[in-house]
């Protein structure tokens, strides 16, 4: 792309711009905010089969990081006095260091960056609580650990909880207590809601595109999170959108694989005896779980609920399904974790995917020793939307180690390079998720709910019958 696509004879070049850097050829080219979006839209109009893979930083400041999260918990404990909690994370790190065989510092003095230090800026959540299960589950100190994992899943829960009735409240168009704190919330809410629409509007009419200048059915699109809230959920009922969760419709919705190799068919549409599969057609997979989904362990099940409670009650704590453990840990639990991220895997080796990634940092090693092992494939494409790769301390997260080993020339890396002054940014300045849904949203994008005036007749279709799509 030359650097004046795009852009009328004799107008301005205007910022941000980005790098876009290639796996194996360390160097970047520097492009406009424009020229992105038009690299965006040309892969989503060449492209038959898409996924993404969004992380917990593009549902921010709705909700918060894990890893903030985790600091909170941590500050309120202190507040009272607690500080078994610190002394597991000592225990984590050595049994870390020791399983790594690398040396950790004794020090107690802050500022030498010794151990007392390291403690006091621990923020790797996820590790720490897979630790925590292993110990109990190993029947190691059982009683403290377990009240441990508890309460800080508690935590994590309420603090997800929050930030969803907040875009719940907002969905439904109802107002918000006046004054300006509540404002900035709300307008915080609103964004996220929108980036969220326009990267799944944007997908959506993507496969229309594509869908009506092909012969194949190339209108499916794989959402794949690690989040736990209902930011996906919420852009494509907003967006009316018809997508499977892995869960059965009806008056009690239980989970089933089988789900995502159904497609409803338009009745209405339809052609003599030839059935049209709604299109776009979108596939949710919630890889750690979500903040609706309970265990059914007297039936056996897993069950989605209609609302999400705001709840300290410990009882229904303990049913909620989610996963706040490394990716590696979760594969560990069983259904629906195993199934979920065995649907990942196929999708991926699926000819010809494109997979987008945004707010997701690879600092899951499971998830990118997966997105490393396609990339080892010529027809596997991915586009990370993340902060320098190449950062000077590669110890903030697992992206540097990612970049090392992406050599292949089908991984794109988009990152911030300037800011509309053209100052340069920070080497760990983030790419905002505002950003990668400017590079997605349609030319007409739908800001608020799309009236149903002509209901679509709709039945299922089992697609895994009918051959690969």
């Amino acid at each position: 792309m030359s650097d004046d696509e795009g852009v009328e004879a004799g107008e301005e070049v205007k910022g941000p711009f980005y790098n876009v850097e290639r796996g194996g050829f360390n160097k970047s080219e520097h492009y406009s905010k424009q020229q992105i979006r038009i690299l965006v839209q040309s892969v989503l109009a060449n492209s038959v089969n898409l996924s993404t893979l969004i992380g917990s930083g593009a549902s921010m400041p709705t909700v918060p990081l894990m890893g903030s999260v985790f600091s909170d918990y941590r500050k309120s404990l202190k507040d009272q006095g607690k500080t078994n909690l610190d002394r597991k994370i000592e225990g984590f790190l050595k049994k870390r260091a020791s399983d790594n065989q690398t040396t950790l510092s004794e020090s107690t003095d802050a500022g030498s960056g010794g151990l007392k230090k390291e403690i006091e800026n621990f923020k790797d959540i996820e590790p720490f609580l897979s630790w925590l299960d292993y110990r109990v589950l190993g029947g190691v100190d059982e009683k403290e650990d377990s009240a441990m994992y508890k309460n800080i899943v508690a935590f994590l829960l309420k603090k997800i909880r929050e930030g969803d009735a907040n875009e719940q409240q907002e969905d439904s168009g109802k107002d918000k207590d006046s004054g300006k704190d509540k404002d900035s919330d709300k307008d915080n809410v609103c964004n996220v809601s929108n980036n969220y629409r326009k990267v799944i509007q944007g997908l959506g009419e993507s496969r229309r595109v594509v869908n009506a200048q092909s012969n194949g059915h190339y209108d499916v699109v794989n959402l794949f999170t690690t989040n736990y809230d209902l930011c996906h959920e919420r852009a494509l009922e907003s967006s009316r959108y018809a997508y499977t969760d892995g869960f059965t419709n009806g008056i009690k919705s239980t989970f089933s694989m089988t789900e995502f190799h159904r497609r409803p068919a338009d009745l209405e549409n339809r052609f003599k005896d030839h059935l049209e599969l709604v299109n776009p057609f979108f596939r949710l997979v919630k890889l750690h779980g979500s903040i609706n989904w309970k265990s059914d362990s007297e039936n056996s099940q897993i069950i989605r609920t209609q609302t999400v409670n705001d709840t300290d009650d410990e009882a229904d704590l303990q049913d909620v399904l989610i996963s706040p453990t490394s990716s590696k840990y979760a594969l560990t639990q069983n259904e629906p974790y195993s199934d979920l991220f065995r649907e990942f895997v196929n999708t991926l080796a699926v000819p010809n995917t494109v997979l987008f990634t945004a707010g997701f940092s690879f600092g899951d090693d499971h998830i990118a020793k997966l997105i490393l092992d396609a990339l080892a494939r010529p027809d596997f494409t991915l586009y990370a939307f993340v902060s320098k790769p190449m950062i000077s301390d590669a110890s903030k997260n697992g992206l540097s180690a990612f970049y090392a080993k992406a050599k292949s020339a089908n991984a794109y890396f988009i990152y911030p390079y300037k800011d509309a002054e053209g100052k340069e940014l920070d080497e760990d300045a983030p790419l905002q998720f505002s950003d990668v849904a400017d590079f997605f949203a349609p030319t007409i994008f739908t800001y608020t709910d799309v009236e149903d005036s002509d209901a679509t007749l709709h039945i299922d279709v089992d697609t895994k019958k009918g051959g690969k799509e």
